[in-house]
């Protein structure tokens, strides 16, 4: 996570890294309704739609997008995110 994270600063700049790290808390919840730790309800997912959308609005408008560095950040976060699921799952027991 942090690696990539660090990785991806070479692709982008920080203020755009640091806007699609923003998005863990959703990537977060969408594992734990796919895992089973949370129930899935339609408000979280909306709200979790909306994110996805101004992720996807702050992308449209990076005058220095790299899609390497793109990839790389969400792979980042999709590690961090996997890393806390896996985390409240072995608490929950």
């Amino acid at each position: 996570d942090i690696g990539l994270s660090n990785v991806a600063f070479v692709y982008l700049e920080a203020t755009f890294v640091e806007m699609c790290k923003s998005s863990m808390p959703a990537v977060v919840m969408l594992l734990s309704v796919l895992s089973g730790l949370e129930p899935f309800s339609f408000f979280q997912m909306g709200l979790v739609l909306l994110i996805c959308i101004g992720l996807g609005i702050s992308s449209f408008g990076e005058a220095n997008f790299s899609i390497i560095g793109f990839v790389v950040v969400m792979v980042a976060v999709l590690m961090g995110s996997t890393k806390l699921v896996i985390s409240q799952y072995l608490i929950q027991g």
